[in-house]
């Protein structure tokens, strides 16, 4: 369970703080991750 919360902590510091295709794919990889557990994501 670490490993999959450091590697969703990663991708929100990265869609928070991160420029160009950086910040898109981090995104898009939160938002992906949310539909699998049934959560709502905001774009």
């Amino acid at each position: 369970m670490d490993a999959h919360w450091h590697w969703g902590n990663v991708l929100f510091e990265r869609s928070w703080i991160g420029g160009g295709i950086e910040r898109a794919l981090a995104r898009a990889a939160l938002r992906v991750g949310a539909r699998m557990f049934g959560l709502e994501a905001t774009p």
